[in-house]
């Protein structure tokens, strides 16, 4: 059966699975299915994400191939992302918060009219997600200056580096890079970096997580957090009195129990991975 097809024939219930040849079934097995989907998600690398340099999962943009099939593995992992808001399960995949910026309209594209400058935050976003662009193009904006236009001599257009029929202004392909427009190239960059070149990967997973959830319903919610709910939560729900307010003690055992307490003061020093192995 098509995983797609598994989820989406749940959409107003829990989806329950059980593993064929395997007793186990309930909370468990269903927990590990959304694991083994994430393992396999992270594995398809490059085709699906393009890692920043703080580890987080980026789309690819929209002129990387195989673009079309990654669009609609896109729509999938809406689908399993919803998923998991119903069901109250984890996702084992640290996806940048820039696609929940694109879901929900709050970009950090910047104003080309009001600044002549990148703004910080976007400037900041595409050095997290192109490091070694960013520092390329650092580089030529650092070697502006004196008689001779080095950045002209360079002979770049104004096209997106290593895709040239990404054009970042009107008929870009023949808009020459200079000393003087250089500051307004690298914002172009940025911005199809971080915004306009995401967009079909970032609409698919939209699509995907309103085959469950409407949008307005997650709009209380900022990027950030969005990953919060299906992560292993905040430090303050593992530290020992929220772990011990969490266990129902049964068949002898009470909160002062020796088990019960060693129980607890392990599981509150638990680091991250290990919480997530913890609560399959």
């Amino acid at each position: 059966i098509r995983v797609d097809d598994l989820v989406r024939e749940q959409r107003s219930t829990t989806l329950m699975i059980e593993f064929e040849g395997e007793q186990g079934h309930g909370e468990g097995p269903s927990q590990e299915f959304f694991t083994l989907i994430c393992r396999d998600v992270l594995e398809t690398g490059p085709m699906l994400w393009s890692a920043t340099k703080d580890h987080l999962l980026c789309p690819i943009r929209t002129n990387d191939p195989p673009l079309q099939r990654a669009s609609k593995l896109y729509r999938v992992l809406g689908n399993l992302f919803a998923k998991a808001l119903q069901d109250d399960r984890l996702l084992e995949l640290p996806f940048d918060p820039v696609i929940f910026e694109q879901l929900f309209a709050r970009s950090t594209r910047a104003d080309v009219n009001t600044s002549a400058r990148v703004s910080n935050d976007l400037l900041y976003r595409f050095a997290s997600m192109e490091p070694d662009l960013w520092r390329s193009l650092m580089s030529m904006a650092a070697s502006t200056g004196g008689e001779h236009d080095k950045v002209a001599s360079l002979g770049l257009s104004f096209t997106f580096p290593g895709l040239d029929q990404v054009e970042l202004c009107d008929n870009g392909s023949s808009v020459l890079v200079t000393s003087d427009n250089i500051d307004h190239y690298i914002q172009r960059v940025a911005e199809h970096a971080c915004h306009d070149g995401l967009q079909l990967c970032v609409q698919e997973f939209l699509r995907g997580v309103t085959d469950f959830i409407p949008t307005a319903a997650l709009s209380c919610l900022q990027p950030s957090e969005m990953m919060d709910v299906v992560s292993t939560g905040d430090e303050e729900h593992w530290n020992k009195d929220a772990i011990l307010a969490s266990i129902v003690c049964n068949h002898g055992y009470t909160a002062q129990s020796r088990q019960i307490q060693d129980l607890v003061a392990v599981v509150s020093e638990l680091n991250e991975l290990q919480r997530k192995h913890f609560l399959q």
